[in-house]
Order: structure tokens, then sequence, then C-alpha cells
């Protein structure tokens, strides 16, 4: 949220006009700022100059050297190649010391003394992309430079002057202010700052703002006063609905229709001013108007080019599927239940709270406008706003609840402004409205004790009085009633939808009062450490091992949505799935299944980094089984660059750490983001296991992650009996024991486990068998690979002749022939 100082003096007199002051105050008791923007700073050193002569330059055709009358003893010459220069002309100066953007593009630019082509030059004469006024002024040529000899300004004056461009502008929080609806509107900050004594009100001003009847003061624009409106607004399709209530959609809704307007005229610049300030682009009065009053009262607007539209606007909640041309001409796809206006013809006229139809918008044609000042049920707002990935300003206020009371009076306010641009504008009917009985219009009322509010924020009766309470809730603009010693009667104004209990209004006092005027007191409370719970004990033991081999622990979202599982090729219909509601953004509307993806997506964005590191993740994944949601707690890590061998290392060295023998059996994985043949499970007890697999090099390409990328994934809930077992000791033998290392080539379809499958029966001698590598690529025959084994053979009795070693050796070799691997080496 951009908040314009300028602006808010509108509203009140300031009572302190540092803005850094502001800044601080206003974040330690209303909303954080995150920056406070200066415009004038920007534009010093830059001002209007007058051309009072210009030559050719002896060096270059394409320049000029030019003499220019800036209010200073002497003329400053300037060096320039804009192609529009002329005698007499009015342009923007760019003096020594200020910042440009040199040809709009890349780091400002501070102006020296220089020559250009042996012609010295005390500055620039700029173009409009260059000191910030392109929405202003739009290129019209490629060497153009600004004239602005039409404003009629004196020579000096500083450019920010010129174009009122010497607001502060404070970037607010919108975390801060999320449970705020009115502070997203000037108005409402202008509460604040008047109750933080920041300001005062001006005189009338808030009388002004608190209209509830259309009275003009050009009684010529009022035209058949208390006749019916002249356009058809239906709601029968949302009365008629069994699934919700109207009030539920829409519950409050003003409208009116004004003629004489077009879309030419432009607003006046106040207006235009106003909205610069706050990153809107100025386009025609009706428009400008309805974002003025949006960003002034905190009410969305929207004016319907009836002519273009039809006279029918038929209210409905959206079918998934259904589409719509938007504004900008983007063909945007409805979700269920958003919603709509269609005319007769069944053309979708609006995406309600969203942004409009390219059929309906203003154009230079138009001269009869529908205008309308709906509230809309902030959540339908938020889903729909959400599933056609467009977040606008208009939607952003709706989500955060816009009071029911502030309809009708954001109408009246856009009615007076249109008025007052278009002489010939014409109202032609009263304000339509449809109210429900349930809209909200009563205030709510909430009965305080004085001693409550103190003692939960830790402050005696000297420091906090009941009448500094009553103060600051009446500066709230609380209506306080029926006073006792005791306590309260406080009714809530209309536009403070977040205050429901007294718990609200003693956040309020406390904010006003300042939380750094509160002396901070730690509580007094024993602080007993609890057991941990044998899920936690495994989560640990596991992630310390990881750690103890270079593994970095990640913590991602618990969501992802279906961009990031086509990506991984992994189902995005998938039954199992538990989708959320109302999600975020579509990026977080699917609970994850697997903690795969963000791993994935981690390593894809430190790729560029580094070509190999371990990351892993401890979490929980979810889904449907039998129609029951369940949770299930595992570890998944992530070796970028590393192989399949390099997981199971990690795998044993995991099973190791709870002391027990484990099964390694090869497993082909369906997973679209395993490798097809590079995959096992490593069993222990039970139940427990550990699984093992590389990636697919597919999938390896798309994340632009190494091939020999593996993966170790394990669900902590078997290990839990594990816990408990003690580690077994066994004698060491007394006797040497003879290593046996063997490379032999085998067909590149052979499953490597299969060669040293049952090798034990050979001899009980073989007390080792293991698989170091395998190759594949120079020096090995397409459509074969290398697989280098390691054996140990060792006696607890005595030490192994020559001759027995000899034996078990030839007898692995014929057993690995048999298997299908051809001895190497």
């Amino acid at each position: 949220m951009l908040v314009s100082l300028n602006w808010i003096k509108e509203f009140i007199n300031l009572t302190e006009e540092n803005p850094q002051t502001i800044c601080d105050i206003l974040t330690e008791k209303s909303a954080e700022v995150d920056d406070i923007i200066s415009q004038g700073k920007s534009f010093e050193n830059i001002v209007v100059g007058k051309i009072r002569k210009i030559s050719p330059h002896p060096d270059a055709d394409a320049l000029r050297i030019c003499m220019v009358d800036v209010a200073e003893d002497t003329l400053l010459q300037v060096v320039c190649g804009g192609s529009n220069l002329e005698v007499n002309q009015d342009v923007v100066v760019a003096k020594l010391g200020a910042s440009v953007l040199w040809h709009g593009e890349g780091e400002p630019v501070v102006m020296k003394k220089t020559k250009i082509r042996g012609i010295e030059s005390l500055g620039m004469i700029c173009a409009a992309e260059e000191v910030g006024l392109s929405d202003i002024f739009p290129k019209q040529g490629e060497k153009e430079i600004v004239d602005i000899s039409h404003l009629k300004r004196n020579a000096g004056e500083n450019l920010a002057d010129v174009f009122n461009k010497n607001d502060v502008i404070f970037e607010i929080e919108n975390t801060s202010i999320t449970n705020r609806a009115d502070q997203f509107s000037h108005i409402g900050f202008a509460r604040e700052f008047v109750a933080c004594e920041l300001g005062t009100w001006k005189e009338g001003i808030q009388e002004k703002f608190e209209l509830n009847i259309l009275d003009l003061n050009n009684a010529n624009n009022l035209e058949n006063k208390n006749k019916k409106i002249n356009v058809n607004i239906n709601f029968d399709a949302l009365k008629n609905r069994e699934d919700k209530k109207i009030e539920d959609i829409i519950p409050e809704y003003s409208a009116i229709t004004i003629s004489g307007v077009d879309g030419i005229t432009k607003s006046s610049e106040k207006i235009q001013s106003f909205l610069h300030s706050v990153n809107i682009t100025p386009k025609n009065a009706l428009v400008d108007i309805t974002n003025f009053v949006m960003f002034e009262l905190g009410m969305p607007l929207h004016a319907f080019d009836t002519d273009q539209t039809g006279n029918d606007f038929i209210f409905d909640l959206s079918d998934a599927g259904e589409k719509m041309i938007n504004l900008d001409g983007e063909e945007k796809t409805l979700p269920v239940n958003a919603i709509i206006i269609k005319n007769s013809a069944g053309d979708i006229l609006d995406c309600c709270g969203i942004q409009g139809a390219k059929n309906s918008g203003i154009s230079e044609n138009t001269q009869n406008i529908l205008l309308h000042a709906p509230v809309y049920n902030p959540v339908l707002i938020r889903r729909a706003s959400i599933a056609i990935a467009q977040r606008t300003d208009a939607s952003v206020i709706y989500e955060k609840g816009v009071p029911v009371r502030l309809a009708k009076k954001g109408l009246i306010r856009a009615i007076e402004l249109i008025c007052e641009h278009f002489p010939n504008a014409k109202v032609r009917s009263d304000i339509f409205q449809e109210s429900s009985d349930s809209a909200g219009f009563s205030d709510t009322v909430i009965y305080v004790n004085f001693t409550d509010i103190k003692n939960r924020i830790g402050l005696p009766e000297e420091k906090l009085t009941n009448d500094d309470i009553v103060k600051i809730l009446e500066k709230l603009e609380f209506v306080i009633t029926e006073i006792t010693t005791e306590s309260m009667k406080v009714s809530v104004p209309y536009f403070r939808g977040d205050i429901a209990i007294a718990d609200d209004l003693t956040e309020e006092v406390a904010r006003i009062y300042g939380l750094n005027n509160i002396d901070g007191v730690a509580p007094e409370i024993t602080i007993e450490e609890k057991p941990k719970s044998d899920a936690r004990k495994v989560e640990q033991r596991i992630a310390n091992v990881l750690v103890n081999n270079s593994f970095y622990e990640i913590l991602t979202l618990a969501f992802y949505g279906n961009n990031l599982l086509e990506k991984m090729e992994m189902p995005t219909d998938n039954s199992s799935q538990i989708i959320v509601k109302n999600p975020l953004s579509e990026d977080v509307e699917i609970m994850r299944t697997s903690l795969s993806p963000r791993l994935f997506e981690v390593a894809e964005r430190n790729i560029r980094n580094t070509k190999n590191f371990r990351i892993f993740e401890s979490g929980n994944v979810y889904s449907l089984q039998n129609g029951k949601k369940v949770e299930e707690m595992r570890i998944t890590a992530l070796l970028v660059g590393d192989d399949f061998f390099s997981a199971k290392a990690v795998a044993e060295e995991i099973l190791n750490s709870f002391n027990m023998n484990y099964r390694i059996q090869e497993k082909l994985y369906d997973l679209s983001f395993a490798h097809p043949g590079r995959g096992a499970v490593m069993t222990a007890g039970k139940d427990a296991n550990v699984k093992i697999f590389e990636i697919h090099p597919r999938i390896a390409k798309k994340f632009n992650v190494p091939e020999n990328t593996s993966i170790v994934c394990i669900t902590l809930k078997p290990f839990e009996n594990l816990l408990a077992r003690k580690p077994k000791m066994e004698n060491f033998s007394k006797f040497p024991a003879v290593d046996f290392d063997i490379s032999v080539l085998c067909d590149t379809n052979l499953q490597v486990n299969k060669l040293i499958k049952g090798v034990s029966k050979i001899s009980s001698l073989i007390v080792k068998a293991e698989i170091e590598s395998v190759w594949r690529g120079e020096g090995v025959e397409n459509g074969q690979k290398s697989v280098t084994l390691s054996f140990r053979f060792q006696s607890d009795e005595r030490t192994l002749t020559d001759k027995e070693v000899k034996k078990i050796e030839k007898d692995i070799i014929i057993d690995l022939e048999k298997k299908g691997g051809v001895a190497r080496f």
C-alpha cells in the first residue's frame, strides 16, 4: 500500500512534518512503513530551461550547441542531439549534479562537466524517459526531447514544482494491515494520523465523507430525480441458489445511471497527481475517478458503458471453464463460483471485484454509463483472483472485507467528481440499492471493564487512567457511552470490521498508548523439559547421520501446484491428493504427497552456484487413503552429483545407527522421476526400510542437475520400534583377511545385484561381497557395462592358505560367468 502525504494533507493539518518521524510513529502505533519515497529528491538540479540560441556542432552533424537560460548569471552551454530543438523552446534541463536515467535505462547517472566531440557541455536537455516523465509525455520520436513550452513556466523552476512531484510516499507493508480493510485507503490513514497525534482534521472533512444523501451543488446535474434506474439489474440467479444466500455473495449494492459523459475528457491535475503517487497511470476522467475514490475511501467502483453492454446486468456465479476477455485483452478461464455479470446475450461483462471485460469498458465513444459500487464476499473474490492469476488493486481491497456502508458513500463521492468534470452530465435516476437484512448496518457494541484493559496491558492506574482509555478510543472514532468507574459501552465505527471483542479494544489502547512506553516484564514460569517422542528421536538420529555426511537441511512449503507436478511428470489428477479449498496461489493448491518435488526445486536454484551438494528435508506428507486424510512423517535426501552407490553408503550408515543388520535387494520404482534400472531397497527388521535410487535422466535435464543424482527416502514410523535395540558385540577374527577385487563385463540390462546374490553359498569363508562401481563409456562396448566387485575371505580359526584362496577366487569367477559376467582383470 502506497500512502501519499500530499493526499493525507487533503484531510488533515499536519502537526508533524518530518517524514522520518512520521514513519517511526506509524510503524510503532499503526502500520509498518517499509520505505519513504521522496519524489522531490529525484528532481534535484533538474529545472525548466529556455533555449536562447542554437548553433551547429563543428564536428558532428547530429549534434547542436544550445545556449539555455536556467535563471543563472550566464546562459548554460549544453550539447544536445534532440531532433525537435527550437529557439525559445522550454525544455527540461539536468544541471551538474543531477541524476538522470541515460536513455531511460540502467542505473541513474550523475551529470558532470564533460566534452562532447571537443565541445564543453554543462548539463543535459532531457527526454521524458530520462527524468521519469514518460507517463505524462509518451515517446513520439527516437531522439525527441521534452517540449514543455505549453506550460508557460519560468526559467529555473524546479521540475518537482512544475509537475507537482514534491510528494512524500510511505510504502506500507501490506501484511501489517492485512486485517484492516480501512487502512487500504487514504481516509483510513488520515484517521490513523489523527489518532497518533500527527495531525488534526480540517474543518468539515469528517462530515463531508460521511454523506449518505446525494446533494449536488449544480442542480443542472440532476434529472429525473426519484425515478427508478433505467437499466435492468437482476439478482434472480443468486437469490434462487440453494447452496448460497445472496447476502453471503453480495451483501450490499449501490448503482446509478449517468449520461452526458465521455471517455476523452482528462481528469484534473490534482487527481492525476494523486494517482501517479500510488503508481496508477491516469487514462481518462471516468476511469481515473473510480480509481481515485478506491484509493481515497477504500471503495472499488466500476463504470460500464451501457451503449456497449446494453441495459441488462445479470449477476450470477460462474461455471468452471467459462471464458472472458478482460480489459487488457487477455482471455481468462474462470473457475467455479466466481461472481460475474452477464448481459441478456450471455456475454460476461465483469469478473466482479477483479476486472471488467473488454466489451464493457470506457471508450472514446462513451456517452452513458452505469456506475456501481458493490460489496462482495471476500473469500469468493480471493478464490477467483488466485484461480485466474490476476491480482488487482480492487481485488486486494475486496479480500480484506469492504464495509457495507461504504458502498453508497463511495458512489456519492464518485458522482460528485463526475459532475465536476462533466458540466453536461445528467444523473438519470435515484440511487438503486440492493441490501440484505443481515448486511451489517448496525454498529458492533462491546461492554468492557477498565481494570481488564489495564491488567492485560500491564499498566497501573497512575500510568493509564480511565480517562486516558476513553480519550484513546474516542480518537479512534469509537463512541463511548454508559461510562462508570468500572466499565463503559463502546460502539464500534462501521469501518472497523476487525473489532469484535473486548480484547480487540485492549490492543487498540495499547498500540496508541505506545508499546515502547510499556515496560517489558519477563513472566515467572518454570520451564520443564518435555521428553522427546519416539518419532522425534528417530528424526533426530537420521538427521544427525545426514548432517555428518555433509547434508544441509532445508525447510519448504508443505504444498505445491500442478506446474511443479507436471515438471516432475507426476500425476496431477491423483485421487489420493488433498486439494486446498482456498489456496494462496496456484503454486500451493495441493498438499504434498512427496518431499521430492520441492527438493528438486531447491536444487535447481542452487545448481548455478555449485555442481555437487547434498540436501534433505524432514516433514509430513499428506494423502487420502480410503477416504481418510493420512499424515506420514518422512525424510527425503537428495544427493546432487552423487550416484546410486553414494546413496547406498548413506543408507547403510543410517541403518547402522539403529544397530541393525539389513538386507538389500534391487527395486525398480514406478516413479516418474526414478531411474528405470538403478534402484534398491534396504530393509531392517520387519518393516523399516530405506529406498534409494538414481533420478531419471529426463527429470535431471528438466531441473538442470547432473544425471548421476540420487535420492534416499525414509518413512520414519517403522523405525520407532528399532530405537531400543542395543549394539551387538562380536569378537574380531585374530587371523588376517584376504581381499579380492574383480571387474566383469556384462550386458547393460543385467541387474548388478544378481552378480553377488547367493555368493556366500560358494564358501563359508566369504565374509563380504559388495559392488564397488559401475562404468559405461570409454573402453566398454555399447550395450555393455563394467562392474567392479569386492570380496573378502577370512576364517575365525586359521590363516587361509594360498590354495584355499585360489579355489574360492576360481569358484567366484565361474559363478559370475554363469550369471553373465565375464572377468576383465
